[in-house]
């Protein structure tokens, strides 16, 4: 209706047009639309061997500087990252987009002062994440998913 609207105002239309820049750019929204389910990115880090920590349970960086920029710009274009409390035991991460660490082309498409920080939903059975834990501390949301009925209380985020 809109392309016909803009065409009887008399406004030369032209449609088409980079399509798949466009679907590109647009592609969790349009996946939404067209199946009514979220657009759904995973981001594991793992070595050749598949592994995610060495063999004594040390956490250590095993991607790239550039995988680590790579991964600023999935959490800035995400709604929510999903983790286990066993990682935010083992790494004690923040999950935040951390402003400073996007290039100059992500910091234009999401300038600083509107940078919203996705949700960080923690699946945690066993409630061993505690308000010690950086992702805890950190603004925005952070949500508590539990397997079993358990009295104890949740972190104040």
């Amino acid at each position: 209706r809109g392309l016909y609207r803009l065409q009887q105002a008399g406004i030369d239309v032209s449609h088409g047009l980079m399509m798949s820049e466009a679907e590109q750019l647009n592609k969790g929204f349009l996946k939404r639309m067209r199946t009514g389910f979220p657009y759904i990115q995973l981001k594991l880090g793992a070595s050749l061997d598949g592994r995610t920590a060495m063999a004594s349970g040390e956490s250590q960086w095993i991607t790239s500087p550039q995988a680590r920029r790579d991964v600023q710009l999935l959490r800035a274009q995400s709604h929510a990252i999903l983790t286990s409390s066993a990682t935010v035991l083992a790494d004690d991460p923040a999950l935040t987009v951390r402003w400073s660490e996007l290039d100059e082309q992500t910091q234009a498409l999401y300038p600083q002062q509107n940078l919203r920080q996705p949700i960080r939903i923690v699946i945690d059975s066993q409630n061993r994440v505690t308000p010690v834990h950086r992702i805890v501390q950190q603004p925005g949301e952070t949500w508590f998913a539990r397997t079993q009925e358990d009295s104890r209380e949740w972190p104040e985020t």
